[in-house]
């Protein structure tokens, strides 16, 4: 029998009302989106670490495109490279993912432009 207590508990809702609707009917603290993209994370008492990704696009009932969690992806690093609170290493690191990938979609974009 597995004795961890978890910390959290989460549910996605459907929504089909309109924006204002949802901050009308949204409970303080509570959030609304046209998508989700969650790491669920459990700490284990041994000190490991176990990471499950999930994703929700609400237009679509399905889970986010893979080229959609990229963008996310992209902008975690971006926001993770201007952080206060990661070391120097860390979040050079983070920065220059994000760079190369910018480097990357604007040069695709160029070659396109030239071939088009």
């Amino acid at each position: 029998m597995n004795n961890h207590t978890y910390k959290l508990r989460y549910k996605l809702e459907p929504w089909t009302g309109s924006a204002d609707e949802a901050r009308a009917q949204t409970k303080e603290g509570w959030g609304a989106c046209d998508a989700m993209l969650v790491a669920s994370i459990i700490y284990p008492e041994d000190g490991s670490l176990s990471v499950s990704l999930a994703s929700k696009d609400g237009r679509t009932g399905n889970p986010l495109d893979d080229i959609e969690c990229l963008k996310v992806w992209t902008m975690l690093a971006r926001q993770l490279g201007e952080s206060k609170t990661l070391p120097e290493v860390q979040r050079d690191f983070c920065f220059q993912v994000f760079e190369a990938y910018r480097l990357a979609m604007l040069a695709a974009r160029e070659k396109e432009e030239r071939t088009s």
